[in-house]
C-alpha cells in the first residue's frame, strides 16, 4: 500500500470500496495511513473528511 500513496500523489487513482458501503467511489486525493490490521485511510477528491477501510474492502486503479 506504500507504492498506492507514491501513486496517489503523482498519478490519478480511482478507488472504490466493495464493502461495507457499496458503491462509494472515486480519484483518491490523498492515501495517508495503512495500520497493521490491514486499515487504510485515505480522502476521495471533493471530501472534506477521511475515510476508513479495509484494504480487502477496496478495488483501484492508477491512471497515468
Amino acid at each position: 500500500m506504500h507504492e498506492t500513496q507514491e501513486k496517489a500523489t503523482t498519478h490519478k487513482v480511482f478507488m472504490k470500496i466493495i464493502r461495507p458501503w457499496p458503491g462509494r467511489s472515486g480519484y483518491l486525493e490523498k492515501f495517508s495511513d495503512l495500520t497493521s490490521n490491514g486499515m487504510a485511510r485515505f480522502r476521495f477528491e471533493g471530501d472534506n473528511y477521511d475515510t476508513i477501510a479495509h484494504v480487502s474492502n477496496m478495488e483501484y486503479k492508477v491512471y497515468d
